[in-house]
């Protein structure tokens, strides 16, 4: 076998340093904020023990869901700091699947305000008349 060429070398190199800094970024993520749910208090603990928790209680990740004509908006906990810069952590996400509004989604750092946010994503996709009250509340 020959010994690689400076191109070759320049090429690993170029390769390495763009998997090293992704890697990088990868373990800030990994390394942010990781949280249970303790009744409706995020409490922030290690990775491990946030998956564990995930696997295990995967249905308290449901805080409210509601179905209608083949739409459904769905608000969980997310586990994950999704908030990749200054401030309160983001741990509870609002989702529309299907219709006009799929895709649509909205965060939130707290319980009270992802059910608040839930109530309005209902008004948004189905009108006023569509409010909490009638939701599926998982506790």
């Amino acid at each position: 076998m020959s010994e690689p060429s400076k191109e070759e070398l320049d090429e690993i190199q170029t390769r390495w340093q763009g998997w090293r800094e992704n890697f990088q970024e990868f373990l800030k993520v990994v390394g942010h904020g990781h949280y249970i749910l303790e009744g409706t208090e995020p409490k922030e603990v290690s990775l491990i023990e946030a998956a564990e928790w995930m696997e295990a209680n995967n249905e308290k990740r449901q805080i409210a869901r509601d179905e209608r004509g083949g739409v459904t908006v769905s608000t969980v906990f997310l586990c994950f700091d999704h908030n990749f810069g200054p401030g309160p952590p983001v741990l509870f996400e609002t989702m529309v699947f299907g219709g006009e509004h799929d895709g649509e989604m909205e965060r939130y750092t707290t319980y009270a305000d992802a059910l608040v946010g839930h109530d309005e994503m209902l008004v948004r996709v189905w009108g006023p008349e569509a409010h909490v009250l009638e939701a599926e509340f998982i506790s």
